[in-house]
């Protein structure tokens, strides 16, 4: 799951990396936008799946409602940060590579996950069973 999301992240890098140096060709820059659409999109649906994947069941819902808040205070501050750099005048090319910060703080935080995560399993499927296997009762 975790490389799914780094190689959408990576998408969403590499499009919005191509969108800061492209010149005013409309069609060009649609398809451009559409893949950075596509890269985030697809990482913000992924990261509520690998939410609920790594929370017990008790805390799923509290996990997962943590992981869509943290989105949503991007939301609001991501068109701040940018108003104040338009508004200092900073190159408009520069405000797009700005973008591409938090998707790849993402990136590095969604590999670390990935290889705890591994790391975890593995060792939990090296360590012998504890559980007690109870008796099947005879058939009648």
């Amino acid at each position: 799951m975790t490389s799914v999301l780094a190689g959408t992240s990576a998408a969403a890098i590499v499009f919005l990396v191509i969108s800061a140096f492209l010149g005013p060709d409309k069609a060009l820059l649609l398809l451009v936008f559409g893949g950075v659409g596509l890269g985030l999109q697809a990482g913000m649906i992924g990261q509520a799946a690998v939410a609920v994947s790594l929370y017990p069941e008790a805390t799923v819902t509290a996990g997962v409602g943590w992981a869509a808040s943290l989105g949503r205070l991007g939301s609001v501050i991501g068109p701040i940060f940018g108003g104040v750099l338009i508004g200092l005048g900073v190159d408009t090319s520069i405000i797009v590579l700005s973008v591409c910060v938090p998707v790849i703080i993402a990136l590095v935080l969604v590999l670390a996950l990935g290889r705890i995560t591994a790391a975890k399993s593995r060792t939990q499927m090296s360590a012998p069973s504890t559980k007690m296997s109870l008796p099947t009762p005879p058939r009648t």
